[in-house]
Formats: C-alpha cells, structure tokens, sequence
C-alpha cells in the first residue's frame, strides 16, 4: 500500500505539523502546545518513513510509524546534544518545520500525479 490509500492520514499529519510550527513559533505555552507536540513527536516523524514501505496492514503501519517517530526524535535529540546545541522548543519546531515541507512536498507530487516511490 501506498501514501496514496490513507491521504487523509497524510493530511491529519501535514497539519498537526504545522499547527505544532505555528504555535512554537507564535510562543504559545500551556497544555495544549504541549498535547500536540506530544502527539507530533509521537507519530509524524514515523509516519513520514513508514508510508513509504508499502505495508499492507494499517496496525503494522500505527505500530511501526511510533517507533520510527520514538527513534527519529532520539536521534535528532542525541545529535543536537553532541553537538552542544540541544534546546527541546527549537529541535520540535525544526522537526516539526521538516516534517510539515516533507509532508507538503509529497501531496504537491500526488496532485500532479508525479510517482511516489515505496519500498515494495
């Protein structure tokens, strides 16, 4: 299966991306900022990778895609500490930011009707 049989799952994940840019970018604080970063870092990131195997069954894809956000965000984090730049507000809005062009990008090809290529 392809990004194209679950679009709007691409959609939920292109806007909870730029919802979670806009109100790190507008300074918002409080619960929900927090709930939506929460709910981004768990689940978008993956689901950017995973869309792309082709897997037939959306629990493997649920499943795979919150580990893949759990090891994309471990490894961006583990980076940006390395390299003595770690600041959570900044990396979330970055992660966020890549997230919402990647997502943008692809349904901008699907419209045009350009390939997306997967894994199978």
């Amino acid at each position: 299966m392809n990004t194209n049989e679950r679009p709007l799952v691409d959609w939920a994940a292109l806007l909870v991306s730029i919802a979670c840019v806009a109100l790190i970018g507008a300074g918002a604080h409080g619960a929900t900022r927090e709930w939506l970063a929460v709910v981004f870092a768990l689940t978008v990131p993956g689901w950017i990778v995973v869309s792309r195997l082709g897997l037939a069954d959306p629990a493997v894809e649920a499943t795979l895609a919150v580990a893949m956000s759990i090891t994309i965000g471990t490894a961006v984090s583990m980076a940006a500490f390395w390299a003595h730049v770690f600041n959570p507000t900044a990396l979330a809005a970055a992660l966020a930011g890549a997230s919402a062009l990647l997502l943008a990008r692809r349904k901008w090809r699907a419209r045009r009707g350009a390939p997306i290529a997967t894994a199978a």
